[in-house]
């Protein structure tokens, strides 16, 4: 009797827990799809709000493919900058400075033709020492001279000193506007 009543006290302990986890599942779930759905339509109105057009797809591919290639140049940078220990690691790590260069114009002529569609955006810049700023995406670029810096119209000089004349003409100089200090 003692070994039934522990058996019904551990089946009822085991049916218990898996209960109260199913339910737990259950909520989560159900809370997750309502913030999903809250989310979406939140970036509905968002986009219909802000001006930004269905045609930002053009943008998102070309946009990732130049995430991928920085993600590319990250992982060679860090195969370059191990130690050489022979020639063939000489001649190895020339072939990847080559490909980082390649890549490097690849990410350059896409972020180009996104400017030239008139497509600006913020972007994160991490400097050297590792601050990170935001900056657009053309004055990133001029910055580092991948383009043309933008001319910028002059301004018209400034004047630094105006003078007035409030002199009559039957003054004491005679009228031709000549000062004595």
């Amino acid at each position: 009797m003692d070994i039934m009543f522990m058996l019904g006290f551990l089946l009822g302990l085991l049916t218990g827990a898996i209960s109260i986890t199913t339910i737990i599942a259950a909520m989560a779930n159900k809370s997750i799809k309502r913030h999903k759905d809250k989310l979406s339509a939140l970036t509905k109105d968002y986009m219909a709000t802000s001006g930004i057009d269905s045609d930002s797809s053009k943008y998102t591919a070309r946009l990732e493919r130049v995430r991928e290639i920085q993600e590319r140049q990250e992982s060679i940078i860090g195969q370059t900058l191990r130690p050489q220990r022979n020639s063939l690691d000489g001649k190895y790590q020339n072939r990847l400075n080559g490909e980082l260069k390649a890549l490097e114009e690849e990410r350059n002529t896409i972020l180009r033709s996104l400017l030239a569609e008139g497509f600006d955006p913020l972007v994160a810049v991490s400097g050297i020492d590792g601050t990170s700023r935001k900056a657009k995406l053309s004055e990133f670029m001029a910055e580092y001279n991948l383009i043309d810096k933008p001319v910028k119209p002059a301004a018209p000089p400034k004047r630094l000193l105006s003078v007035v004349s409030d002199h009559d003409d039957d003054t004491d100089d005679g009228g031709n506007g000549e000062t004595t200090h």
